[in-house]
């Protein structure tokens, strides 16, 4: 898959969980601990988050009572 479909698939999924969570994109930036402009560029497909910035999110208690 290329950069561009990686990015589509993550920006799809961030934003399914993101919507089920009952979160702002706010909240979750500070969980994260990343600015809410940077959160919202993943959440449309700007920029891909890093492995470990992916893996630190889905394994928040937020995520994981969604899975």
């Amino acid at each position: 898959m290329t950069s561009i479909g990686n990015k589509s698939v993550i920006s799809k999924n961030l934003t399914y969980y993101v919507e089920r969570s009952g979160k702002t994109q706010k909240e979750l930036s500070e969980i994260v601990g990343v600015a809410t402009s940077t959160f919202n560029d993943w959440m449309k497909g700007k920029n891909i988050l890093e492995s470990t910035r992916l893996k630190f999110l889905l394994t928040t208690s937020v995520f994981l009572n969604l899975i």
